[in-house]
């Protein structure tokens, strides 16, 4: 790939990403030889996309305030428009509450109040945000707030929305408000209130209120109001601050704040008497990563009002802050500072949750070739509804195992995480009911970990009798409790996969929920393909099938290229020419181009 070296008069260091409409470079300022962030947009196919690309420039360039990024060029170079913005020394917000989770209350005021106060001055200007959300939020190392990406702030009034992709591309569903989804002309400055209100219930809980596939029922939650409480996902959040949640967040606009000068004047009640939780540096040491602790220890030294327990608590908060951190870097999940962590790594990185009826004990495996890795990340649980639901957490690509024990009883599930840019459901749902007493109940599930396609009735259970396997149903009178067995799972066209059922006395269910991967296709490719662009199903990059499954780019071919690729349905385009067809497990398939 042909390195850029120079983007009109900006020196490129680097791109730091790249997505379906876009990429951004890290580039140097030649006059003012500082930092900067450089947005060019590719996307040519749509004019409104262009139209708003030009819109968030023509916006931000009239906006002076400390509490707003800094653009500082916006021109068109070729067939791309580009958007030179200011550098933050800092990572977004959502990377944080990803990482963190519910924050503490003196760092949400804080946020809070840089927030509201640019807001204040963007409402000031007529400027309506409407898309305010974490990953629009920017934290600097000291310790200072920015808002970012206006580029739906200000479009101009239009019908009521009814499809998704309008939905999608005039905000983010999870932080719109009622008004924003029923009718998008009817959005001002209690709509950023009402979104704001969101994001501080995020910060105060480390979750959305509202969860889940987007769909109509999705929509119908945020019109009638329906989520849980601040208090009751986080017992210890701030009452003052969730009281503040719920007011910006009453479906009615009549019934909410009027101007984000109240909030902004409420938040700085609330940190005058609370100064000594409510530090710059407090924020900047969230962000430092390595630094954090021993900044932190600073501030505590030099605040003596801060009693022993808020120490304790804090010191801790960072320490474990720390500890993801670290465990980030090393599974090379740490990305350019500044960019939405899912925009970043979304190819290579998912999101994983477990949902349960009661727990005593959890542990998250990560599937290697020939071993079993824990995952030693804290897996925090909330309460949802009738079920406790963890916190989402962040993990590469690839198969994991979960091994839960609750009421006597051992739960094993088998899954595939897969990337953001994936619409597969990453989520586990536990349930654990009464068994039988002195041996133990077995029960299983097999689904395909790609398709989640229910495959129970292809799949052979065997069980390990001394040296040799047989089918389990053989068996299933003489599985007691306080002993381990070794099964297998077997089916045509998936690896073979083993456990251990390892059990207590006293236990009565075993429960294995598991996925099995599919064997891979093999597409080769073989012509004229020097000059000609690959893709696959519309991406330049690709899903490898196999035990460890990645995605990888399309490299430029010569005369022959291959490709192991799961099962399923494909759309191959080369250059200009494309073919439909349908991959299965094992089969070697070769296509000639051009295409006949």
């Amino acid at each position: 790939m042909k390195t850029v070296k120079n983007i009109g008069k900006y020196l490129i260091e680097e791109r730091i990403a790249k997505g379906g409409m876009g990429e951004v470079f890290l580039g140097i300022h030649p006059t003012l030889n500082r930092k900067v962030v450089i947005k060019k947009l590719t996307f040519r196919g749509n004019r409104e996309i262009q139209d708003r690309f030009k819109q968030e420039a023509e916006i931000m360039m009239d906006l002076k305030h400390d509490g707003i990024v800094t653009v500082y060029d916006h021109f068109k170079e070729g067939q791309f428009f580009y958007l030179v913005l200011e550098y933050i020394d800092g990572i977004s917000l959502d990377r944080i509450i990803k990482r963190d989770g519910a924050l503490e209350p003196g760092d949400i005021a804080l946020i809070s109040y840089d927030i509201s106060k640019s807001l204040e001055y963007t409402h000031s200007k007529g400027i309506i945000h409407r898309d305010i959300k974490p990953g629009n939020v920017l934290v600097s190392k000291d310790g200072h707030v920015k808002i970012t990406d206006f580029g739906i702030a200000s479009l101009g009034s239009g019908d009521s929305i009814d499809t998704r992709s309008k939905l999608d591309l005039l905000g983010t569903p999870a932080y719109m408000s009622p008004e924003q989804i029923s009718n998008f002309s009817n959005i001002d400055e209690q709509s950023d209130i009402y979104s704001f209100s969101v994001l501080l219930y995020e910060m105060l809980t480390g979750l959305k209120p509202f969860m889940g596939e987007v769909n109509n029922s999705f929509y119908a939650n945020i019109k009638k109001g329906r989520y849980y409480s601040v208090r009751k996902m986080n017992k210890k959040a701030s009452k003052f601050l969730a009281k503040i949640s719920k007011k910006g967040m009453k479906r009615k606009k009549l019934s909410r704040y009027k101007k984000f000068r109240i909030i902004r004047e409420e938040l700085a009640k609330y940190i005058k008497r609370n100064s000594a939780i409510t530090h710059r540096k407090s924020l900047g040491a969230l962000v430092e990563g390595a630094s954090q602790s021993v900044e932190f220890k600073k501030i505590l030294e030099n605040k003596k009002t801060i009693n022993i327990n808020k120490r304790k608590k804090r010191i801790l908060h960072l320490l474990i802050s720390l500890a993801v951190l670290f465990f980030m870097i090393i599974i090379g999940s740490i990305t350019v500072v500044g960019i939405p962590f899912k925009i970043i790594n979304s190819k290579n990185m998912g999101e994983f949750s477990v949902e349960v009826d009661t727990i005593e004990n959890i542990t998250l495996y990560r599937e290697k070739r020939d071993k079993l890795e824990i995952i030693k990340r804290p897996i925090i649980f909330t309460k949802s509804g009738s079920f406790l639901k963890s916190i989402p957490i962040a993990l590469p690509v690839g198969y994991y195992r979960l091994k839960s024990t609750a009421m006597n009883q051992v739960q094993y599930s088998s899954f595939f995480i897969d990337s953001y840019q994936s619409k597969n459901n990453n989520g586990v749902k536990l349930s654990f009911t009464k068994g039988i007493e002195s041996k133990i109940d077995l029960k299983f599930n097999f689904y395909d970990s790609i398709t989640r396609k229910d495959i129970s009735d292809k799949v052979t259970v065997e069980i390990r009798v001394d040296k040799d396997f047989y089918p389990i149903k053989e068996y299933f009178n003489n599985i007691y409790a306080g002993k381990s067995y070794h099964i297998r799972l077997i089916a045509e066209g998936y690896f073979t996969d083993n456990y251990t059922i390892e059990s207590s006395l006293g236990d009565r269910v075993f429960s294995l929920y598991s996925g099995l991967i599919p064997r891979p296709a093999t597409l080769t490719l073989n012509g004229e393909l020097n000059k000609a662009k690959i893709m696959i199903n519309s991406k330049n990059y690709y899903l490898e099938g196999g035990i460890t499954q990645e995605y990888k780019a399309i490299e430029k071919a010569g005369k022959s290229i291959s490709f192991r690729l799961n099962p399923g349905q494909y759309i191959i385009k080369v250059g200009d020419e494309s073919i439909s067809l349908s991959l299965k497990s094992l089969e070697k398939r070769v296509l000639l181009y051009p295409f006949r």
